[in-house]
């Protein structure tokens, strides 16, 4: 949509303002109705992300401040950033439909809004789910089991856009600066994921240590041949390495167009371990700077208080945010739904979150 209007990638709270409007009333998809938006529910965290904080996520955000930790939802300035959007949903640039979010089924980092021509602008999933046909070059295997380099193609949201919009283009876009020069949008987790075991393991005798041994043996083995069959499968039948330092691994054919096939074969059991990426792929994002201006949260644990009142504390959090925003409740009320939330379990989660030793 912006190249069609001629608008540069935006810098600054203000010029992604002008750009949102310009999706909304300047009719980018050319067919003579009103009936694009600027962004939805994923784009209003780059929107926070702009004042230091992030709100909408299912887990409760913690930033820091002043060397304590604070829900990002509670600071005084996300006040000023509910009312642009709160005037951006007046004036008809917000998609009204943002409160069911971005995704209507399927795979989860897929934003229909956008892939549907709906919004103009999103930040959802990971950057991997946003690459277009020839961003990088990326190792294959062809059909006669030789390893060779060819262009990378578009998959999950790009890839279905193409399929209703095969002319259209995604531009990526640093988070834009907010007023008092704060930027971001959401990162992941640096933990990632957890592996749970049940409870009833320490009644055996020696069945914890056991789980615990093979879990050890699958997630972290030195041997790198090893690790790599415990996560991709039997070398030269699912994957081989790549014949260039450094080694990364290539996943052979048919698998390669296979999503998450690890898992019907029975590989790849272990944990994730946070292991420095070097592919291809990697490579090209760092290129662009997309392992920068991530807001993480700052709790890394569920302490006890948030496992108790965690999940009623973001649905009371995102239905003020919403009555914010929509107008059903006025921005002089914000203090008021601080206290709310204090008082629903809030004041217990900032106090063990701030005890917590990580």
């Amino acid at each position: 949509m912006a190249h069609k209007l001629g608008l540069a990638v935006p810098q600054t709270l203000a010029e992604f303002e002008k750009v949102i409007y310009a999706f909304t009333f300047e009719d980018p998809d050319g067919n003579g109705i009103q009936d694009t938006y600027g962004l939805s529910s994923e784009g209003m965290n780059v929107v926070f992300g702009a004042f230091g904080q992030i709100v909408f996520a299912d887990q409760l955000y913690f930033g820091t401040k002043d060397g304590k930790k604070v829900i990002g939802a509670l600071e005084p300035e996300m006040q000023e950033a509910l009312a642009y959007l709160r005037k951006w949903y007046k004036d008809g640039v917000i998609d009204p439909e943002f409160v069911t979010g971005e995704n209507k089924g399927g795979y989860k980092h897929l934003s229909h809004a956008f892939i549907n021509g709906k919004i103009g602008m999103t930040s959802m999933g990971n950057y991997y789910h946003w690459i277009q046909d020839g961003d990088y070059e990326d190792w294959r295997v062809d059909h006669e089991g030789k390893a060779l380099k060819s262009p990378s193609q578009a998959a999950f949201n790009v890839k279905e856009l193409k399929s209703k919009f095969p002319e259209a283009q995604v531009i990526f876009g640093e988070p834009f600066v907010g007023p008092h020069g704060q930027r971001g949008s959401k990162g992941n987790d640096m933990l990632m994921s957890f592996t749970a075991i049940g409870a009833d393991a320490v009644k055996e005798p020696g069945k914890l240590e056991m789980m615990l041994r093979i879990l050890d043996e699958v997630s972290a083995d030195p041997d790198p041949d090893k690790a790599a069959s415990m996560t991709f499968g039997a070398e030269n039948k699912h994957w081989v390495w790549t014949p260039v330092e450094p080694r990364n691994v290539i996943v052979m054919p048919p698998y390669d167009a296979m999503f998450g096939y690890q898992n019907t074969i029975g590989a790849n059991i272990g944990m994730t371990v946070p292991l420095k990426q070097t592919g291809e792929r990697e490579q090209w994002a760092a290129a662009l700077h997309l392992d920068q201006d991530g807001i993480y949260n700052a709790l890394e644990v569920a302490t006890p208080a948030l496992a108790n009142y965690g999940d009623a504390l973001i649905r009371l959090k995102n239905k003020a945010y919403i009555a914010f925003i929509t107008g059903e409740r006025p921005l002089s009320e914000f203090d008021e739904f601080r206290q709310e939330f204090m008082s629903a379990g809030g004041a217990e989660v900032v106090s063990e979150a701030n005890a917590w030793k990580q």
